[in-house]
């Protein structure tokens, strides 16, 4: 399944998107910047750039999802 993940760069959400990937989900996360690759290590990922005020953005990432 295609799950899209807001506050992946958080402890939570991190953590979250880490047993996401375990379990074989595809992700879809939104980040405001450059990620950090190494807050992402391990995790398996697409990128989504804007932030939860930006309504197309989150449109966008969540119709592929």
């Amino acid at each position: 399944m295609r799950i899209f993940v807001t506050g992946g760069t958080g402890l939570l959400g991190n953590n979250i998107l880490r047993q996401l990937t375990e379990s074989g989900h595809e992700l879809t996360s939104l980040v405001r910047g450059q990620p950090d690759p190494a807050v992402f290590a391990g995790i398996n990922t697409d990128f989504v750039s804007g932030d939860l005020l930006d309504q197309e953005v989150i449109d966008d990432a969540v119709s592929r999802c």
